[in-house]
């Protein structure tokens, strides 16, 4: 748990960095304001232009252009602004959801922890595994030979496991096999309880 909160202290002190960050860099990117009046006098100024009622003016004419291209780069800055702290944003997001989901999974794990429970996995989602993966071991006491698919009956220290076996591979009543699964394919159940516990792993 102290670690979790130290992570999620990590990310808040990221999230003020990441605001101070944007802030600076907004008022190092501002462009110069023109005043409401000034733009006023260009808006006349241009209507006089198109009218025929003015001479255009070189330094004026220079002046907008230059003025237009300063707010064109102070635009431009200020989008990239902006994609920075979303993309910053949505990395922290990411990385918040994934600390909460790993709190959840934690919390879960422990309200579990010490009692009995018991692991139950379909037939056809058993494969034969070499020892080093296998995640439990026996004997073959039966093969059921049903066309298409075998039921291979395997005592594991007591424990009849069935394997639904599909593949080329044969097997023979003696032979030592070993048996794994994926664990999205678990399904775990309470002592004689028919719920499946499987979803609050």
């Amino acid at each position: 748990m102290r670690r979790v909160v130290t992570g999620w202290l990590i990310v808040a002190v990221c999230l003020v960095l990441l605001g101070l960050g944007a802030f600076l860099g907004a008022g190092m990117t501002r462009g110069s304001e023109v005043p409401e009046a000034t733009m006023r006098e260009w808006r006349r100024y241009a209507a006089d232009v198109e009218r025929g009622t003015r001479t255009p003016s070189a330094a004026t004419t220079r002046m907008l252009t230059e003025t237009a291209i300063a707010q064109h780069t102070y635009a431009r800055a200020s989008g990239d602004l902006l994609r920075f702290v979303g993309a910053g944003l949505t990395i922290v997001s990411v990385l918040l959801a994934i600390d909460l989901a790993r709190l959840v999974a934690a919390q879960d794990a422990a309200a579990f922890r010490g009692k009995e429970l018991i692991l139950g996995i379909r037939p056809e989602h058993l494969m034969p595994a070499h020892a080093g993966d296998a995640i439990i071991a026996g004997v073959v006491e039966l093969v059921e030979d049903l066309g298409a698919d075998r039921f291979i009956h395997v005592d594991c220290s007591g424990v009849s496991v069935v394997l639904r076996w599909s593949g080329q591979e044969s097997f023979r009543r003696g032979d030592r096999l070993g048996l794994t699964a994926s664990a999205g394919k678990f399904h775990w159940f309470h002592r004689g309880q028919r719920q499946n516990l499987a979803p609050e792993f």
